[in-house]
């Protein structure tokens, strides 16, 4: 496989992926709470950070494009993590306080117990899920962009 080859396949591996986090995101971003199978977004998103990295060796990393593409996935990592405290907290409250069966989880239940060692997604609130969401989609675009570059002048030999 040569470079361009293999910078092309990376792309798309990312193009991809990114565009599963959008619409997990969207469906997200229109729900009360998530099922637990919405926890493995932020590993997919890790995923794409990874493969960033991967393309850092391969494009030309002076390409201002490519910077802010970069860089706005770092930034979303970033932030997926510092969202995910505040869900933590927002979870420890709901399992801490009495329930009067209007809330999301039962305190006891096995699940909320495996529930606290994952991902907190579900328990953030809706303007945190649309903000993140905003992001998602940015990085989605810049990744998309690269993709229609049509003379590979982003890639190296």
């Amino acid at each position: 496989m040569s470079g361009l080859e293999e910078a092309s396949a990376i792309i798309g591996v990312v193009a991809f992926v990114v565009d599963i986090a959008g619409k997990t995101w969207n469906f997200l971003s229109k729900m009360k709470s998530a099922p637990t199978e919405a926890f493995d977004i932020a590993q997919d998103l890790y995923l794409v950070s990874s493969i960033c990295v991967k393309i850092s060796l391969i494009l030309d990393e002076k390409d201002e494009m490519f910077q802010f593409a970069y860089k706005t996935l770092q930034k979303l990592c970033l932030e997926i993590d510092n969202l995910n405290l505040v869900g933590q907290k927002e979870l420890e409250k709901i399992i801490s306080k009495d329930t009067e069966g209007d809330t999301r989880i039962e305190k006891n239940s096995k699940s909320t117990r495996t529930s606290v060692t994952k991902r907190y997604i579900w328990a953030w609130n809706d303007e945190q899920r649309k903000y993140l969401l905003g992001r998602v989609e940015s990085a989605k675009s810049c990744f998309l962009m690269l993709l229609k570059q049509n003379e590979f002048k982003y890639f190296k030999e």
